[in-house]
């Protein structure tokens, strides 16, 4: 899918994988962060 994201976050033992618009990427990575979750990688498809 090109104009995506896809977000690798880890809190614990826990693992999310979030796909989002490349445009909003920061910001979804702002959000997750000030949620508890560690943003490991933000690979543009």
């Amino acid at each position: 899918m090109i104009g995506q994201t896809r977000l690798y976050c880890s809190k614990g033992d826990g693992f999310r994988l979030i796909e989002v618009p490349t445009e909003r990427a920061s910001y979804e990575a702002e959000r997750i962060k000030k949620q508890g979750w560690v943003v490991d990688a933000a690979i543009p498809l």
